[in-house]
């Protein structure tokens, strides 16, 4: 509905193509997967607790929502490469790149490795840096809204 309501208020014409951009591929890197394979058949709720600066206690969770979830933190679109069917526990602690600065109240601590080399070391995963298709929106036409 908020959708249509755009398009008409803009005169918004648009549509989807997918590039070539810059992508992450998530895969499982070749120490071999340290994560849980979730032992309950038949659950259909995962999570993600956040806690502290960078902690994610995960429970049930699917390969392509983790590197979907990912995607955010790295900055491109992460590409699941891993064949890993089924859904993890996993613990995941990282540090945060500190190249914008840190937000209001939080401290320096770099005690947890940053999140490649934590993906490596506590869950087995692997992000490689590579091109790859991304599905864009493309905006062909808007004009500025007249008066109500």
């Amino acid at each position: 509905m908020l959708r249509n309501l755009i398009k008409d208020r803009f005169k918004l014409r648009m549509h989807s193509e997918t590039k070539e951009r810059p992508v992450y591929v998530l895969s499982v890197d070749k120490g071999g997967l340290k994560m849980t394979p979730h032992e309950i058949a038949g659950a259909d709720d995962f999570s993600i607790a956040e806690s502290g600066f960078r902690k994610w206690t995960a429970k049930f969770v699917p390969m392509d929502y983790l590197a979907w979830l990912l995607s955010f933190y790295v900055g491109r679109p992460i590409i699941d490469r891993t064949g890993l069917k089924g859904s993890y526990d996993f613990t995941l602690s990282w540090t945060p790149d500190l190249s914008a600065g840190l937000p209001e109240g939080a401290s320096a601590d770099t005690s947890d490795p940053g999140i490649f080399e934590a993906l490596q070391k506590q869950l087995g995963l692997r992000l490689e840096a590579q091109k790859g298709p991304v599905e864009i929106l493309v905006i062909d036409h808007a004009e500025k809204p007249g008066d109500n």
